[in-house]
């Protein structure tokens, strides 16, 4: 494993797994540890300058999320996305942010939905800047919005787990150029389907715009093939 350049002290301060559990979720979904690289409590425990428990709870909450895999050693590995896992966790988020755009539109005021516009104009500045990480962490706010305006605390806490693992898969795939006009017309499209009331609407601004995604994806992980509509 490559040495980590961690500061002790970031870390001194309660609950300690937690603070361990963060710092190497944003590890793994940033790129910073690699799929199929092999972590041992030990090792991160020397490099972090902590004791082994907290780095053992951390791992048991990271191969929760699904962000790393046991192997024998015993030892865990970064997981690494299969076709497969980025169809289902696609497919997850059609339903699940489809589901929730739905009862958003139907329940929320038109002026409940202005904070969206607020982010996506960060987004549009942040792709004139060329500031990939911003524009990544704005869409996933986008995203959170959406889904909380449908007030139901399961399908915000769903949602937040399949995020983190989206995030792997989409810092994985790289970033993909030439679709920031795109993505805004389609996030624009998502708030005044919103804003309209319609439920049937906004659950289809959604979808499109997440299989939009998804091809991409896909292409950038170097498969073609595309769910059917």
């Amino acid at each position: 494993m490559a040495a980590l350049d961690i500061r002790p002290p970031v870390l001194h301060s309660e609950p300690l797994h937690l603070k361990v559990y963060s710092l190497m979720k944003d590890w793994i979904t940033a790129g910073r540890l690699r799929p199929g690289e092999r972590l041992r409590e030990t090792t991160l425990a020397s490099e972090l300058g902590v004791s082994r428990t907290p780095v053992r709870d951390a791992l048991r909450r990271l191969e929760q999320d699904r962000l790393i895999v046991s192997v024998p050693g015993p030892a865990y590995e970064v997981h690494s996305p299969t076709e497969q896992d980025l169809t289902d966790l696609f497919g997850a988020r059609v339903i699940l942010e489809g589901g929730a755009a739905q009862i958003a539109a139907e329940r929320q005021p038109p002026e409940a939905f202005a904070p969206l516009t607020g982010v996506l104009e960060q987004m549009r500045e942040a792709y004139l800047r060329d500031d990939a990480a911003t524009v990544m962490d704005l869409d996933v706010r986008f995203h959170e919005l959406v889904v909380a305006a449908c007030e139901n605390p399961v399908v915000v806490e769903l949602h937040s787990h399949l995020t983190t693992r989206l995030r792997l898969v989409r810092t994985l795939s790289g970033d993909i150029r030439g679709r920031q006009v795109q993505v805004l017309d389609q996030h624009h499209a998502i708030v005044e389907a919103l804003r309209s009331g319609s439920g049937a609407a906004a659950e289809q601004a959604i979808r499109l715009h997440i299989l939009s995604v998804y091809r991409a994806v896909r292409e950038a992980f170097g498969v073609r093939a595309v769910p059917r509509q």
